[in-house]
């Protein structure tokens, strides 16, 4: 006898009776235990801890939460007590929101129960909430501890509802009224098992319906990643409520959907019936119906009378829940999609999946959809009959053709519930799995779906598509690329070159090529997408192409083409209502007109996007994070340094909150900081966000992958403007190297490294080993068919610096000329944000070699564009105050003490100082006394 069927057996006997068929049930005494104890108190969630917990759980809780009425958690003000379970209480909780106030459900983990196990699982809730966006489950805010108690607590949106079976019967709602929350319910499950979570405790009171009568799901927070990793001690707890879990539930069986699917199904019987459903009892929910006593039964309010009830749910509603709650997870619905679309085929009139339709009952069904429609049809066969002949014949061609399609989407769900089944491999239990990743899961995946030859080729290849993007995305580009061209052969000799999947296999290689900078590979697969006719049939994958094509064109400098298509993608995505396509293209847009220098207009797109993120999913979102990242970028275009920072704190506070920590969302985004610290010349906070940056990447991402080594260079960068010369050297060297390895020699991102570790070594006193280096970035930049004169032109005035330092004059102004004619080259927007360097150069080479005229002309050119463009570079400001105070010394000419005093103050109050800066003020000193 298994441990549910001694439940269902027990749960409605006397304690006395109870006591004693326990003890001549055929059980082992830790399963007879075990049931003692979930049958000893059902006011409490016992199956919340494991069997070694038992005890402590069924004793009374200390008054911990009595006095918190009235405190602070984080922001929030705890007001009202609205929630107790055996983990954890729920407090309705508010915090200041603009002049008004945000209500929150703010749950908090009891102390006596936060064992390891419960510990994790309150950890995964957040993991799982943060990541889960539907309109039908609640909302994930923050989450965190509790200061001076050190309890875990989470905040979420408050639904004020009623558990659905409670709102169906309160509202008097009618069967099929009923049939669509079960059909919503069935939408949003779909959802979250999608983003591979799977729920494992739905139940009335986890089942909202609020005041507007939408139904919203709550608290995942026994449910599990099915691609989670757990460590070999991790716990195995029966964490469900008995009425609604399967069978597998109770061996302890892996997170799967099909126990989604199940409790699903008993929740459909109990809002259909009124009545408590046992699916173990395997009856009808019918039978139910037709037993139920009438009368004043407060939960059956809105429902007709039994046996008119029971009339109707005979049959198709009978097998939906049969088909739903089936004792093997293998003969129950593929996926809650399914099921829903089985609800609504019922609620359409059309036959049911659950049901093998009759030939007979297809045309009842038919008939009693279209009554007056079916009595002209009739007669219209009796004078028609031998044209419909041939009408029948294509009608049962159309009819053989849908089935298959639904044959496909079927076996397509069966082989969907295949990858869980490979994700769930990361679960603990087995010695030879327990360091199992996802991407090893994925690459089984991957292997059994090669290996299946029976499968629809179609849709293995859409799967084996989607698992490569996961390993793409899971830092293997390399990896992804392969799969992908290789599918993509598979796909145009199975299915045609010109099938919408064989070219949105392309389009999914061609982003890969962008990232990895193989940019006339990815040009080749996106001009043959744009030629091909089958693009414009499919307006997402059509609009995808047009996004590829934007993103070439500005990783290649085509800004004015970047900006073109990107604007046709968003005008398609606009006509599709595709609100993703359309946000990336207005990201893309955004993106294009920055590299443009139009910071102005980029500066709108942005704002744009934050807004309407922050409308579509609520101020705390990886979207609204994702487009205060570019915010901070165009407002420090602008030299709104302020700003910048302020927006790209914004972006790392959300990121802090929604994602896991280590996430490489939050590396990238404290790169962006680090960039706009470094113009505000706060080197120490600069270092500290690229050391955060690096230690994430090194933690998440694998060897050699590019942010991985963005976040070196990164790192190696600030402390080369730090002047910590021989600490930079690793970092850059590491840099180079990898950037080469991965993008070659002529990349624009291994050209920046070379330079910086020229530099660095130079300063570090390797003189020689650094001019090579710094001469090869020069050259090979040179060299290339469209050079980076931004990149090109930093690389010429470090060189230019080096020859003045080593008191060469002359040979710094013998390279300037070659200097001012690649900042003329410049886009105009870097030539705005140069800030005169090249003529600062110019007025310091001709003061190392006292030519005074020179130095005055050249100060004057440079005041002349300061002030056309500004300077947010503040040394080279104080560079240029330095010498003009310090030429006219030299001269004999006298200066203004008070403006001799200022100029020294404002040199000694920059913070780290370049080399160049610091020598001119050391010859101050005597000029300021």
């Amino acid at each position: 006898m298994s441990l549910r069927d001694a439940y269902d057996e027990l749960i409605d006997l006397t304690p006395a009776a109870r006591d004693r068929r326990v003890g001549e049930m055929a059980l082992s005494d830790s399963d007879r235990a075990m049931l003692r104890a979930m049958l000893a108190d059902r006011t409490t969630d016992v199956f919340d801890h494991p069997v070694a917990s038992l005890v402590q759980s069924l004793q009374p809780d200390e008054p911990l939460f009595r006095h918190m009425l009235g405190r602070q958690v984080s922001r929030f003000t705890l007001v009202e007590l609205i929630g107790e379970g055996g983990s954890s209480v729920v407090f309705r909780a508010e915090r200041p929101a603009g002049s008004g106030k945000q209500e929150v459900a703010l749950k908090i983990l009891r102390a006596s129960r936060l064992s390891d196990d419960a510990g994790r699982r309150f950890e995964r809730e957040q993991a799982i909430l943060a990541q889960l966006s539907h309109p039908n489950i609640a909302r994930f805010i923050e989450g965190g501890v509790v200061e001076g108690s050190g309890l875990p607590y989470l905040a979420m949106e408050l639904v004020r509802g009623l558990p659905v079976t409670e709102a169906c019967a309160q509202r008097q709602l009618d069967l099929p009224s009923r049939l669509r929350l079960v059909s919503d319910l069935c939408r949003a499950m779909q959802a979250a098992h999608s983003a591979l979570v799977v729920h494992c405790d739905l139940k009335p009171t986890n089942v909202l319906v609020d005041d507007e009568g939408r139904l919203e799901v709550l608290d995942f927070g026994i449910a599990r990643l099915v691609d989670a990793e757990a460590g070999p001690d991790a716990t195995r707890t029966l964490a469900l409520t008995p009425e609604y879990a399967a069978p597998e539930q109770f061996a302890l069986a892996p997170p799967h959907i099909a126990v989604d699917i199940h409790a699903i199904g008993v929740l459909l019987a109990e809002i259909l019936t009124g009545e408590r459903f046992s699916a173990f009892q395997r009856k009808p929910i019918s039978s139910i119906a037709t037993i139920a006593a009438e009368g004043g039964d407060a939960r059956r309010a809105g429902l007709p009378a039994p046996a008119t009830l029971a009339r109707l749910l005979r049959g198709d509603l009978d097998a939906i829940v049969a088909k739903a709650t089936a004792t093997s997870p293998d003969d129950r619905y593929a996926s809650a999609e399914a099921l829903g679309k089985d609800i609504d085929r019922y609620l359409a009139g059309r036959p049911v999946e659950a049901r093998r339709a009759s030939g007979w009952r297809r045309a009842a069904k038919f008939v009693k959809r279209h009554r007056v429609g079916a009595g002209l049809a009739a007669l219209a066969i009796v004078l028609l009959c031998a044209t419909t002949v041939a009408a029948t014949q294509q009608a049962i061609k159309a009819r053989r053709a849908a089935v298959a399609a639904e044959e496909q989407a079927n076996r397509a769900d069966a082989v969907r519930n295949l990858a869980f089944d490979f994700f769930s491999e990361a679960e603990p239990g087995d010695a030879q799995r327990k360091d199992v990743t996802v991407a090893q899961a994925v690459e089984r995946a991957i292997a059994r779906l090669s290996a299946d030859h029976a499968m629809s080729p179609r849709i293995r290849i859409d799967l084996l598509m989607r698992l490569a993007v996961t390993l793409g995305r899971r830092g293997s580009p390399e990896r992804a690329i392969d799969l992908l061209e290789g599918l993509h052969e598979e796909a145009r000799a199975t299915l045609g070159a010109h099938d919408v999947l064989t070219l949105a296999v392309l389009e999914r290689a061609s982003k890969y090529d962008l990232e990895r900078g193989e940019f006339d590979a990815a040009r080749a697969k996106i001009d043959a997408l744009l030629a091909d006719q089958a693009v414009p049939g499919s307006g997402e994958l059509q609009a995808n192409v047009l996004l590829r094509a934007a993103s070439l064109a500005w990783k290649t400098g085509d800004f004015a083409g970047s900006l073109r298509d990107s604007a046709s993608a968003l005008e398609l995505a606009n006509a599709l209502g595709d609100k993703a396509i359309a946000s990336e293209a207005l990201t893309m847009r955004a993106g294009a007109l920055l590299a443009s220098g139009d910071a102005a207009n980029a500066l709108d797109a942005y704002e744009q996007l934050v807004q309407g993120f922050k409308e579509r999913y609520g101020p705390v979102h990886g979207q609204v994070s994702l487009a205060y990242s570019g915010l901070a970028r165009a407002y420090r275009r602008l030299g709104r340094l302020a700003e910048s920072e302020e927006a790209a704190r914004a972006a790392i506070a959300i990121d802090r909150q929604v994602y896991a920590a280590n996430h490489w969302i939050l590396a990238n985004h404290l790169n962006a900081l680090v960039m706009t610290l470094l113009e505000r010349r706060k080197f120490d906070e600069a270092l500290q966000a690229a050391e955060e940056s690096l230690e994430i990447c090194r933690l998440t991402l694998a060897d050699g992958h590019i942010d991985l080594t963005t976040s070196k260079y990164t790192a190696g960068n600030v402390l080369l403007q730090m002047g910590r010369y021989r600490d930079a050297l690793g970092y850059l060297r590491e840099a180079l190297a990898e950037h080469a390895a991965a993008l070659g020699d002529a990349s624009s991102d291994t050209l920046v490294a070379r330079a910086a570790y020229g530099h660095a070594l130079a300063m570090a006193g390797e003189k020689e080993a650094g001019v090579r280096e710094l001469e090869a970035a020069i050259d090979v930049n040179r060299r290339r068919d469209s050079p980076d004169y931004t990149l090109l032109a930093k690389a010429m005035e470090k060189r230019i610096r080096l020859a003045i330092a080593d008191s060469d004059p002359q040979a710094a102004k013998a390279r300037l000329p070659a200097l001012e004619e690649v900042v003329r080259s410049m886009p105009a927007y870097d030539r705005r944000t140069w800030c005169a360097r090249d003529a600062t150069l110019r007025a310091r080479a001709a003061y190392s070699a006292g030519e005074w005229t020179a130095v005055e002309q050249a100060l004057q050119a440079a005041a002349s564009t300061i002030g056309e463009h500004g300077c947010g570079n503040e040394a080279v400001a104080v560079e240029n105050a330095l010498l003009r105070v310090l030429s006219r010394a030299r001269r004999g000419l006298a200066n203004d003490a008070s403006d001799a005093r200022e100029t020294y103050a404002r040199a000694l109050s920059l913070p780290f100082p370049p080399p160049e800066v610091a020598e001119l003020t050391r010859q101050m000193r005597g000029l300021a006394r």
